[in-house]
Parts: structure tokens; sequence; C-alpha cells
């Protein structure tokens, strides 16, 4: 809210421009030598960070190519070491992406070449849901061929999934694994893309290849043993998958796979399948995985058993939604319902939205693009939406929504999914919502009861605006939990404000706003500037700006104080200084064609002074068109109005000056006035004593004039 008040009574600050002179570090060119000295110190943090990668000592290394980055960093090197060097010490790929592409824009290479870039590039692409990306940097001139770079297309091809892609991602499995035939990457890759997927002649063939070669790989990568094994098994029939099995357990090897294969060949009971996966399921397992074992189970007491299990379930179950290989659906169970949901949708690290949960149901979440965090109290109606400035993650505007009005969630809580179904009882599950729409600040307006944002004012306080039918009608002010002001508004314009300014609990201060129709006010209130951002457009025809102020400082009721802001710039500042809901004391002052009149009463009552200023110095007086002289006290701004009885001694006025400035002080407020009588040897005076702001003036009243409406005073 934009507030204008005279002679420093109160000041309210709304809009802070700060100019920040930023100069570029390219701007600054350092002399040759210092470039060279430079490089020679990057180049040597290079060599340290590469024994240290060497040595997988990852921090050691990030040091390095951290200070040699800080000499030179153009040096594509450095770039990518400090890659993989936040890739050792488990950095998500969002971290990792941006630093290889510097290392690749700079293209300024030392010891390593951009073809380890770009593999490393297009393996976090493909890894990120890029892969379409990551083959065409691979394919790129140059081309890259190796065994990495093989593993990363092909990986990338499955995962592109059309019919075409795993055709050739099969005709070049092929291959690898031939060329490469210890790289045990390849046949668990191969396993894993193809599981669940229908098998072709070319796939089977594959799979038998891979399947003859089991014990090879054992002996050249035991430490991927498990993995490797068991999803061959899967692939094996008959005898061959037995004997597979056999071996898998005789060597304690563990999978959760293990279950549902060596339950389908008759190895393991329904009952012990159940013991061994649930070993696994204490801490996280797959959906889907859990889904084609509960399927498997015919015996009723083993389903009632692990229907038990279930309904108290409390760990994680974890999804790949899109079937890449990598998890990106998370979801923490608590007595057997989701407490906690999390999605990484393209797995960069970074979860796209994430809910929390009551027993089950969500009550709020948060999403990253667009930033907004939400609440629920009637799952799906939304209850509230913020959108956070992204400073301090304070909220800029908060949504309070009518109930049941709007209905909006990333998941559908679906308790008829396949482990329901296998169990027999309601357990429930977040299925994406894919017709999950972005919800604008329109539609929000449109189903809210109640909209709250930052505001300039007081220092960064908040308004909540009362919204009927996309309205505002009112709007409360906020600092932490106390109410400092109430606004009222006609069709989104803002009308009148009471403000407690002193925080006593008492609204003393009311704000009267009309619109600017000329736009010649240059006023625009706070509010009005939330309404445009928010919305884009003005919410009123013309623009607002503060017509007047009134102020009871008493709460007695009374009108203390007026201000009132004129269309053609004119400011008129009033004030009842003796409580009798009529002005004494006014002010004209327009900084247009800077001129400025101060008004008082007369010592009669009826009759007004005016003060004219010249450069904020009162210059004349006139009294119903009568000019009356003005004199300055050597006092400090005392002016005296009127001619002196020269029967006085000149510091006989200054004494008096003095006292009714001592008077004038002890009276509260920016406005004051005081008949004062001041006696001496040779007699006595009266003075109409005001002051107005900065200015104290004293009019000397002649006796042989009466004034029984003003009080006389004796200052001694």
């Amino acid at each position: 809210m934009s507030t204008r008040f005279s002679f420093g009574i109160f000041t309210f600050v709304f809009f802070l421009c700060i100019s920040v002179i930023k100069v570029s570090a390219d701007s600054i060119i350092p002399p040759a030598g210092v470039l060279s000295a430079n490089r020679r110190t990057a180049l040597r943090c290079l060599s340290l960070s590469k024994e240290f990668v060497d040595s997988q000592d990852w921090n050691a290394a990030l040091s390095q190519v951290t200070l040699g980055l800080s000499y030179d960093d153009s040096v594509s090197d450095l770039w990518y070491l400090m890659a993989v060097s936040h890739s050792g010490l488990g950095a998500q790929r969002s971290v990792i992406i941006p630093l290889l592409e510097n290392s690749l824009k700079k293209n300024n290479w030392v010891d390593y070449n951009r073809d380890a870039a770009r593999l490393m590039y297009a393996d976090v692409l493909s890894d990120t849901g890029e892969s379409k990306k990551a083959i065409e940097i691979l394919d790129a001139e140059p081309f890259v061929y190796s065994a990495d770079a093989e593993y990363v297309r092909i990986k990338a091809l499955y995962r592109i999934g059309d019919e075409q892609s795993v055709s050739l991602a099969r005709t070049k499995m092929e291959g690898a694994g031939r060329i490469y035939p210890f790289d045990t990457r390849f046949p668990l890759l191969f396993f894993k893309s193809e599981y669940g997927r229908p098998q072709s002649a070319a796939s089977s063939a594959i799979a038998s290849y891979f399947i003859s070669r089991v014990s090879q790989y054992a002996e050249a990568a035991p430490d991927k043993d498990a993995e490797l094994e068991i999803y061959a098994a899967s692939f094996a029939a008959g005898e061959m998958r037995v004997r597979m099995l056999k071996s898998f357990s005789a060597r304690d090897l563990r999978h959760p796979l293990y279950a549902i294969v060596a339950l389908d060949a008759n190895l393991l009971s329904e009952q012990d399948a159940l013991s061994y996966i649930c070993d696994f399921s204490d801490d996280s397992i797959d959906f889907d995985l859990l889904s084609e074992f509960l399927q498997k189970l015919g015996s009723d007491d083993v389903k009632k058993e692990a229907a038990a299990y279930f309904n108290s379930y409390s760990g994680v179950i974890e999804q790949d939604t899109d079937r890449d290989g990598l998890v990106n659906l998370y979801v923490k169970y608590g007595r057997g319902r989701p407490q906690t949901v999390f999605y990484d949708k393209n797995q960069d690290g970074i979860s796209d939205w994430s809910l929390a949960c009551d027993f089950g149901a969500p009550v709020s979440g948060s999403m990253k693009v667009p930033r907004m965090d939400f609440t629920w109290d009637d799952f799906p109606y939304l209850s509230s939406v913020s959108l956070p400035s992204g400073e301090n993650d304070i909220p800029s505007y908060e949504f309070g929504l009518v109930s049941r009005e709007l209905e909006w969630s990333p998941v559908l809580m679906n308790a008829g999914n396949s482990i329901s179904h296998s169990l027999g009882f309601d357990f429930y599950y977040p299925v994406l919502n894919e017709d999950l729409r972005s919800l604008s600040k329109e539609e929000l307006l449109a189903c809210a009861s109640s909209l709250s944002v930052n505001t300039n004012e007081n220092g960064g306080k908040r308004i909540k605006f009362l919204i009927q039918n996309g309205q505002t009608v009112s709007a409360e002010y906020y600092n932490g939990q106390k109410m400092y002001a109430v606004a009222r508004f006609d069709r989104n314009t803002v009308t009148m404000r009471v403000v407690d300014s002193d925080s006593d609990g008492i609204f003393e201060t009311t704000e009267i706003y009309a619109a600017d129709h000329g736009g010649t006010q240059n006023a625009f209130s706070d509010e009005q500037r939330i309404m445009q951002n928010l919305f884009g457009t003005s919410t009123a025809s013309s623009g607002v700006y503060l017509r007047m102020i009134q102020v009871d400082t008493n709460a007695d009721s009374i009108i203390d104080f007026t201000e009132e802001y004129l269309e053609d710039g004119t400011v008129v500042s009033s004030w009842d200084t003796d409580g009798d809901a009529n002005w004494d004391v006014r002010n004209f002052r327009n900084d247009k064609d800077a001129t400025e009149t101060a008004e008082f009463r007369n010592f009669d009552g009826k009759n007004s002074v005016f003060v004219t200023l010249q450069n904020k110095i009162p210059a004349s007086v006139k009294i119903n068109e009568k000019e009356f002289s003005v004199t300055k006290d050597i006092s400090e701004n005392f002016y005296w109005i009127g001619e002196k009885n020269p029967a006085f001694a000149g510091d006989f006025y200054s004494e008096c000056a003095q006292k009714a400035l001592e008077h004038l002080a002890a009276i509260s407020g920016a406005a004051a006035s005081a008949v004062l009588e001041f006696k001496e040897d040779n007699g006595s005076i009266r003075v109409n004593c005001v002051r107005m702001g900065s200015f104290n003036y004293g009019m000397i009243i002649p006796y042989s004039e009466t004034f029984p409406s003003l009080e006389k005073e004796t200052a001694e």
C-alpha cells in the first residue's frame, strides 16, 4: 500500500530499487605473462588431479580440479575430471551434466580428448531420458566406437523402445557379445532389457549364447554373479534352468528374482518363496517384481500370511515406471500405508514432485517445475497452493481454495492394483496421473477463497486477500501472526484501509483510495501492483491512488490529523489540536510548483492566518487579505507575526519565543496551538502560538481584542 504523510509523522516505503553494477571477469584481461603463469598452475593441478582420479581419491581430485579452474577455466580436461570426480562421489546427474557440457563447449583439451567427455555425456543423457540425443552424440563425427560406446548405444536403443530400435539393439548386442566376450555388462543389459518383453528368434538365439557362457562370466566378474546369473536362469528352460538355480543357491547368492524363478521351477515352496522375498522387502522391493510374485501364489494360507505382512508393511516399494532400467518412483510405507512418495521422472537426482501422506491419504506435496507447494484436506481436492518466490523459499502467492472446488493430484491413490487383487485387501499404491495438467494462476484465482502474498510494506509483511467468486472483497495485513491492517475492495480495487501503525491493537489510521482516471497521481497501490504482477493485466480500468488519510491518535473517535491528496498535486494536511472535531491548523503543499502555505485559526477563532513559504521559509502573512510582517526570532524555527510592541526590550521577545517553544514541545503531535500570556515589569503580551511540523509561529494579540473561544494560558 502506497502511503504518504507530511511533516514526517508517518513514513511507509514500499519500493526500493537497488542498482548493481556487475563487472565481467572477461572484461579484465591480465597481461600475457600472468595468463601464462595461470595456465601453468592450472596444468599442474590437472596433472595432480589425474593421479588422484587413477587412485579413486575423489575428494582430492575434486579439490585439485577446482583449484585449477580458478586459474584457468578454459581447460576442458579440468571440467571433465570435475564431472568424473563428482560421479565418483555419487553426485546427482543434474550436477554432472553441466560440467560435461562445459568441457565440450570449451573444446580445449590437453591430456584427454573430446571423445571421453562425449561418451560420459551420452551415458548420462541416456540415463536422464535423452536416449536419442545420446546416440546422436556418439554417432557424430568423429564416430566413437569402443566397448563403452557400444554399451551406451545398446542401452539407449532399448530405452527408446520402439520395434525398430529394439531390433537394432539386438543386432548390436549379438555383435558386442562376441567382440567383447568377457564384458559382463552386455549379457546383464540384455537379460534385464528383454525381461518381460515378447521374445523373437533373434533374442532367443542371443539368450542361448549368453546362457552358455554364464560360468565364464562368473569367473570374469564374480561381483556380478547374483544379478547376472538369476536373470540368465529366468531365460533358461528345463534342466538348464534347474542346474543354474541350484548352483545359484549352493553358492549363497541372493536376489529377489530367485523367489519367482525358483517357485516356477518347483525348487521353493510358496511358503519358502514368501519368506525369501520378504527378507528383501523389509528394506525395499520392486513393485513389478512383487506383483509378479504375488500373482503366482495359490495357497490361501500363504496368501493370508502375505496379506498380514503387507497390511503392516514398513519399507520402500520402488518402480521403474518408464521401464528404462532405472527406478524413478519411490513409495515409503508405514503400517501398510504410503507415508511419502517421490517421483524423479528423468532420474537426474532431483525429484519432480514429492508427497506426504497421512495413513495413505496425500495431505501435502511440492513440485519442481513449475515450483509449487500444495495441500489437500479432502484428497484429491486441493485446499491450498503456494507459488514460492525463490528467495529463501518464501511463498510469493499462497492460494486458499474453496472446499471441494479444485480436483488435482500428480497421482491417483489406487487400491485396485495387482497387489490388492492378489492379497484380497485394499493395498494402496500411487499410480501416476497421465493427464496431470498445469495449474494456472487464473484457475487458482477462480477457485480461491483467499490469496496471501508478500508485500514491500513495513519490511516484508504479508497481505491476505479474501475472495468471493473470483473477486477480492477485503484484505488483511499481517506481521507474523498479528494483523495490523484491514482493507475493503470494490471490483478488485482497494477503496479503504484501516491501519494499526503503532501495534497497540487499535486501528488509528484510515486510508481512503480513489481511481486515478487521468493517470496523474503516480501512486500505484501495493495491492494493485500485486494483482497486475499476478494476472498480467490491471484489475481495474484505472490506477488507484491514496486520496486521504485520517488519524485518531488517542482513540477518542475524533480525527486528530487528516491529509488529502488533490488531483492537481496539492497535499492538504490538517490538524485538530483541541479535540473539537474541527481543524485548527492546515498546510497546503504542492511539490510540482514548489508552493507551500500554512493556515491556522486567528485568535478570534473566526478568521484564518495564511503563511506563505518561499524556498521552505515563511515569507509573508495574510489575514482577510491584509498583509502582516513575519520575522524570524533568534530562537531556532520561531517566527513572529505582526508588529512587536517597542515598549518591551528586544530580548524579552526572545525569552517569550523560548518559553513558547518549550510549551509547544510538551504537546505531542506534529501540530499544536495555544494562547499564552508573557509578563514582565512593563506589562504583558498575549501570543497565539502555533507549531506546524518544524515551524513555530507566534502571533501577537492586541489587548483590545477579545477571544472567548480560546483559553488563555500564562507562561511565567
